[in-house]
């Protein structure tokens, strides 16, 4: 099966959201920015 970049975008986009709202939940307090590069392929990986 294949994905197009913008939903794999897409997706990426919102397991970013949720994994930033469950550390924030946890008392995070350190600023994470996940790598926008990968992102567009439907990775995260930490900048």
């Amino acid at each position: 099966m294949k994905f197009s970049r913008k939903l794999l975008k897409n997706i990426a986009r919102r397991v970013e959201a949720k994994i930033l709202e469950v550390l924030k939940a946890r008392g995070l307090q350190e600023n994470i920015r996940f790598n926008p590069k990968l992102k567009n392929s439907g990775l995260l990986d930490l900048k």
